[in-house]
């Protein structure tokens, strides 16, 4: 169809014949070019369906996963447990391997179940990923043809009777629902000591009371010149104590603060959501969904804000640690912690007491730095590092 209409396009011959030599040095367009040949001329593709079962224990095995489902990423080498897709869940139980290991391990364990699709032309890509690859590929030469006589393409959401431009810089062509396919085709489950598996269901939607700006400000007593100082902040790190203001007065006022995470774009915010846990394992599932709403919104910063415990490191009688939900030394904290693409992190940490019905606030720490992590946001670490140093400059 572009070369139909090469005469709308400068200088189409030389133009086009770079695209071209891009496109035979591309494996997988080649693939695709030979995969229409074969349905038009032969019948389908030759596709495996597969499902696999992994075990992850923290936020780092998390982030490994969503890593495999990060754009163009290869299949890796089996390291889980294959199993046929038409398992049920109710058989996933009978599956799993001994159980004698420690209560903690198992109760903080999420069991992720992968389908997968691959063609047996192309078995080192899931299909989905690949098909999303080209459709990208092709979006970038329509853009480019339309770029050089001075159109700009751009991708558009539509929310409510609002349109709003969405950064696409770091999808190289796809759109922003092509980004991952991971989350779309992977279930969470949760595993009891003695091998029940039950669903682990995603970030509930908790509803905020409907109050108007006036009457929020009244209700927690915020300062009049917040707003004005907070629009002030140039900076994703330089909002983080101004929005710990607020937070503190929201906690002394209700006695307790929902988790809320904001996500930014040039230290602006674009999305607001809140999150509901209920376990630990919950957190390594919404991580997971924290890094795919980044991914489809182009957000280049977030700051998640939430009460938290803090507990001096310990082990019980069989010297296994002992987290901080267990720990009677464990102290009450309400934490500000802001991060961005560039991997440096900020978090104000404020301590505090409950008597006698009320919040008494005893202890401030204001830290900085690449070691500066929210558990939550180290998925979304994993997958800002895949977008490389230029994305979204």
């Amino acid at each position: 169809m572009i070369q139909k209409e090469k005469s709308l396009v400068r200088d189409f011959d030389a133009w086009y014949a770079a695209w071209q030599d891009s496109m035979k040095a591309d494996p997988i367009m080649r693939w695709l070019v030979k995969s229409r040949n074969r349905i038009v001329k032969e019948g389908d593709l030759e596709i495996n369906s597969t499902a696999q079962m992994r075990f992850v224990h923290g936020y780092e095995g998390a982030a490994e996963i969503y890593a495999s489902g990060l754009p163009d990423s290869p299949i890796a080498e089996e390291v889980a447990r294959t199993i046929s897709p038409l398992t049920r869940p109710s058989e996933y139980a009978k599956r799993l391997p001994h159980m004698g290991l420690p209560r903690y391990i198992w109760q903080d364990t999420v069991l992720y179940v992968q389908r997968r699709w691959v063609d047996q032309a192309l078995p080192e890509r899931e299909l989905l990923d690949a098909l999303a690859h080209c459709y990208g590929f092709l979006a970038r030469i329509v853009a480019d043809a339309h770029l050089r006589d001075g159109y700009e393409l751009g991708v558009r959401e539509i929310r409510g009777a609002i349109s709003i431009e969405v950064p696409t810089e770091h999808l190289s062509g796809r759109l922003p629902c092509m980004a991952s396919t991971l989350m779309k085709r992977t279930s969470a489950y949760a595993i009891g000591e003695d091998g029940p598996v039950s669903m682990i269901y995603q970030s509930q939607a908790v509803d905020l009371p409907k109050l108007s700006l006036d009457k929020i400000d009244k209700r927690y007593k915020i300062a009049p010149d917040w707003d004005s100082r907070l629009a002030a902040a140039t900076t994703l790190f330089e909002r983080v104590p101004v929005y710990m203001e607020r937070a503190k007065k929201i906690l002394e006022k209700d006695k307790n603060h929902i988790t809320l995470c904001i996500l930014h774009q040039d230290a602006q915010p674009i999305d607001f959501f809140p999150i509901d846990i209920e376990t630990h394992a919950d957190k390594m599932v919404i991580s997971q969904i924290i890094a795919d709403r980044i991914q489809h919104r182009g957000a280049d910063g977030a700051i998640v804000i939430g009460e938290m415990w803090i507990a001096p490191e310990s082990r019980d009688g069989e010297g296994y640690p002992v987290r901080a939900t267990d720990n009677p030394d464990r102290l009450d904290a309400l934490a500000v912690v802001a991060q961005d693409r560039t991997g440096w992190g900020r978090m104000i940490t404020s301590i505090y007491t409950r008597r006698f019905g009320k919040v008494r606030f005893i202890h401030e720490q204001d830290e900085s730095g690449e070691d500066v992590q929210h558990g939550l946001l180290s998925v979304a670490s994993r997958m800002w590092a895949s977008w490389g140093p230029t994305a979204i400059d």
